[in-house]
């Protein structure tokens, strides 16, 4: 049960907006949650003698008879209150905070007969409570309850309220292979204990910017995952491939991000485009984040969310003043990106689109030389390669020129014109190759796409098969970029964002072209498919 109705926020100038003092008691949208105000709870439950209770708080008094039992629960500062009644089998765990912070008492509340893994769920609740304390800010409370319902109460699974929350049901299905050798036991507790942040303690209006409570809370259920468990296992493994959480929802919300036309901060919640809602409020904001920390570090995003939580917790702040925390903390890179990121409706997308190399052939024509004018043609072009080349290309100075086509851009706010330049790269990898002038010489081209954002630079890195390789940072101005490079090797590889920073970005699989087949790769996902298709076959074979 849920405390109701619902205490209207009194939102004084300066909250969200406000020029003077106005009531929030707007009416409930099922798809988002209640937008309440911070009271002060003292409740008493009156239930069967048999039953166990769990409720938002610590149990200050009980009193229990023959038939019945009464007992009080209270709780300073919490934006709601909840209880359950039941067959419940019941555990308890300690944890100790560092620095004077308040210990929490954790009660895991089972339901009655059902198989379930203490050492689990502490290894979830308690390693997100040492995160969340250390990277944002001191959980207030000492007292934290988990309820694990059956399967016939799977519809309140997974839900969030102060001080209490639901994890993932009590059943053999989550703890057996292949869904236990998973993290989703660990990932639905570790995401409820989230809110306990977002938004019950910064108390967003989740009617009308619902990505700051699910979206921020996703990205810190990201973060918690990968602290806990490394990112390559941060979502555990299937038929023995390690899962990586972040990554893994980011794909997943491929197909739905391509189809978003709003951006995330439009208000209300309720009203995105049908069939987007979900994505835009969930992972799109997640990635955002994640984003975020690729680009400016982990040491700058904390700082950012330690600054809001230690600003606006027990409030109800809104987008515009994480951006001015974010301003002020992490400066005008990190803001400027941010809001970009929020307000622009089209998801980013970058993508290698052209890659191609061949033996360099000098173009017919007269050269003119000091010895004399030279016609090349079909008849004389291998004898003419020597003296066409660009001393340039022979790279006997250590470094690789680069003709980059720059097509420029135009937006609201401005323009820059485009152009064709050269320009030289020491490399980053291998050695320039300091060649003779009757070296074998190769044209590599390469056309890259990309969102034209004003925040969102991304690396690009052009590897050769004599190991040479080159990097640059595209500002992603832009909405393509060329480049053409004639040096004695072919071009291997293309791949933008190597180091995996820009989450953001739609489909990853574009980001990289090879010239030739990866061996490895290949060899590698044919044992994986071999593997689950055995499985199957098991299973099959089993049921029949």
């Amino acid at each position: 049960a849920q405390w109701f109705p619902k205490l209207a926020v009194l939102e004084t100038p300066g909250v969200r907006g406000a020029t003077t003092d106005r009531w929030a008691g707007r009416q409930f949208h099922a798809g988002t949650e209640f937008y309440a105000d911070f009271a002060d709870y003292t409740v008493e439950i009156t239930a069967p003698a048999d039953v166990v209770i769990g409720a938002t708080g610590r149990r200050t008094a009980e009193a229990v008879g023959d038939a019945t039992q009464t007992v009080t629960y209270q709780q300073r500062a919490v934006t709601d209150f909840a209880f359950t009644a039941g067959g419940f089998d019941e555990y308890a765990s300690a944890w100790d905070a560092p620095g004077g912070d308040p210990d929490v008492d954790v009660r895991y509340l089972v339901f009655a007969g059902k198989p379930f893994d203490l050492g689990r769920a502490q290894d979830a609740v308690h390693g997100a409570l040492q995160v969340m304390n250390t990277r944002v800010g001191a959980y207030p409370y000492d007292v934290l309850t988990v309820v694990y319902p059956p399967v016939s109460g799977i519809t309140v699974g997974g839900m969030e309220y102060p001080t209490l929350f639901t994890g993932i049901v009590a059943d053999d299905l989550v703890l057996k292979s292949p869904i236990g050798d998973t993290r989703l036991f660990e990932t639905v507790d570790i995401h409820e204990f989230g809110h306990q942040y977002f938004q019950h303690l910064l108390a967003t209006n989740e009617q009308t910017e619902a990505f700051m409570d699910e979206g921020f809370n996703s990205y810190w259920e990201g973060e918690i995952m990968v602290d806990l468990f490394g990112r390559a296992t941060s979502n555990g493994t299937m038929f023995g491939r390690p899962m990586d959480q972040q990554t893994g929802t980011r794909i997943g919300a491929k197909e739905s991000f391509a189809k978003m036309r709003e951006a995330i901060a439009k208000r209300p919640s309720s009203l995105f485009e049908p069939g987007t809602g979900g994505s835009q409020i969930y992972p799109r904001s997640a990635v955002v984040l994640q984003t975020a920390e690729g680009l400016f570090g982990q040491d700058v995003t904390d700082a950012v969310f330690q600054a809001y939580f230690d600003e606006w917790k027990f409030r109800h702040p809104d987008i515009d003043d994480f951006l001015d925390v974010a301003a002020r903390v992490g400066g005008a890179e990190v803001e400027g990106f941010l809001r970009e990121a929020f307000f622009t409706p089209i998801h980013p997308d970058f993508e290698v689109d052209r890659a191609t190399t061949r033996e360099f052939e000098p173009p017919s024509g007269r050269y003119v030389r000091d010895d004399g004018d030279v016609v090349v043609g079909a008849d004389n072009r291998d004898e003419a390669r020597g003296f066409v080349i660009d001393d340039r290309a022979r790279e006997t100075d250590g470094r690789v020129w680069v003709e980059i086509t720059d097509p420029g851009w135009a937006d609201l706010d401005g323009r820059r014109d485009g152009r064709v330049h050269q320009e030289s790269f020491a490399p980053t990898a291998g050695e320039a190759a300091n060649a003779d002038a009757d070296a074998a010489f190769y044209v590599s081209v390469v056309r890259i796409k990309g969102p034209a954002w004003s925040n969102l630079p991304i690396e690009v890195v052009l590897t050769f098969e004599d190991g040479v390789e080159i990097r640059e940072t595209w500002s992603g101005q832009a909405a393509w970029r060329g480049y053409r490079i004639v040096r004695p090797a072919k071009l291997a590889a293309v791949r933008l964002d190597p180091e995996n920073k820009i989450m953001l970005d739609l489909d990853p699989a574009n980001n990289s072209k090879l010239l030739s087949p990866d061996g490895d790769l290949k060899a590698d996902w044919s044992m994986w498919t071999g593997a689950f298709v055995q499985f199957l076959v098991s299973v099959v074979w089993g049921v029949s």
